[in-house]
């Protein structure tokens, strides 16, 4: 399951007179859209009911759908107030099932590149080290010279 947009809500200043808005972005089940009538100073005022308050049509669709208020949603909006509409999604059992074989899968695959990162670098270090006690052993032996 993928989006198309990353948007999940839109306002509307209700109009006595108009029965539809419109949401611009994807849902995939009518519920997931959840409509909510705000007060005039912008805060929540109630959550409408779906198929009691509004209907949703056009979901599915990567452009949007549209809400149509019914008789009860029209007469719990009133003017001065805004409509607000948000994808509110559900995860199901299944998603969240794959949601997480995925991420197993992903992790499985960084454990595997971080192993082969640390036997490629174990050579590499082992070199370093005889290196450096090679190292340790020239400057011993110039001091003993030295003296």
């Amino acid at each position: 399951m993928t989006l198309s947009s990353t948007l999940c809500k839109v306002i509307h200043q209700i109009n006595p007179a108009t029965k539809r808005y419109s949401f611009p972005f994807k849902i995939f089940k009518k519920r997931e859209a959840a409509v909510w009538i705000l007060g005039s100073d912008g805060r929540e005022s109630a959550r409408l009911r779906l198929d009691g308050d509004y209907l949703v049509s056009g979901f599915g669709n990567d452009s949007g759908g549209e809400i149509s208020l019914t008789e009860s949603g029209l007469a719990r909006a009133a003017t001065g107030r805004s409509l607000l509409v948000i994808r509110d999604m559900d995860f199901t059992q299944d998603e969240l099932t794959e949601a997480l074989r995925q991420y197993e899968s992903m992790i499985s695959k960084l454990e595997k590149a971080l192993a082969g990162l640390a036997q490629t670098a174990k050579p590499q270090r082992t070199l370093a080290e005889r290196r450096l006690k090679a190292l340790r052993i020239g400057e011993a032996l110039i001091r003993e010279a030295a003296q």
